[in-house]
């Protein structure tokens, strides 16, 4: 298997978030199945950008998951400071602290295009991801750490600017739509 491992990882095209991806995470998987097997496949198809504690994972999974644990409460206490909401408990807690990114999820949530925000974020995921890869060769850990960046260029590809502007275009008619409705009360 390690030989399987070896070649099949250096087979693998580099990735990056501004570049053309020559595959989707769904293909990487069916790839992984049909050349490495089921146990490896069905260990890579437990793992989510978003962190999930129901699966049991390996330290580099569980590295990733603190760290998008901690990147996700930060945004929110950075939300509700804005707001002037008062500070919340969340419900998941990072078991690290990633202090060295604070400042730049304070920059990114400074940014005034939510798409800017997002990719900016994802850049800073994908960072992350590239400093856990330093520490792998050629191993299922870095397999692992791959598909989560075909995940995070898989949800940036899915991103359509014509197609979000028109959404909203929509959701704002309904709000307008809804707020010009006679109201219980209105003919007082």
């Amino acid at each position: 298997m390690g030989a399987d491992l070896f070649y099949f990882i250096s087979s693998l095209p580099t990735l990056g978030l501004d570049g053309q991806c020559p595959m989707t995470a769904m293909q990487f998987l069916q790839q992984c199945r049909e050349l490495l097997g089921d146990d490896i496949s069905d260990r890579l198809e437990n793992i989510r950008l978003v962190p999930d504690n129901t699966a049991p994972v390996d330290d580099t999974v569980a590295q990733w998951y603190s760290f998008e644990t901690y990147l996700r409460n930060t945004l929110s206490e950075l939300r509700r400071s804005r707001l002037k909401l008062p500070p919340q408990e969340t419900g998941r807690q990072s078991k690290e602290q990633f202090y060295s990114y604070r400042k730049q999820i304070e920059e990114a949530m400074a940014l005034t295009s939510t798409v800017a925000r997002e990719n900016k974020l994802d850049a800073m995921r994908f960072a992350y991801l590239g400093e856990l890869e330093s520490a792998h060769y050629f191993n299922l850990p870095l397999l692992e750490l791959y598909l989560l960046k075909l995940l995070i260029i898989d949800k940036r590809s899915g991103r359509k600017l014509p197609e979000g502007r028109a959404t909203f275009d929509r959701m704002l008619e309904a709000g307008f739509a809804q707020a010009g409705e006679k109201r219980i009360g209105d003919e007082l």
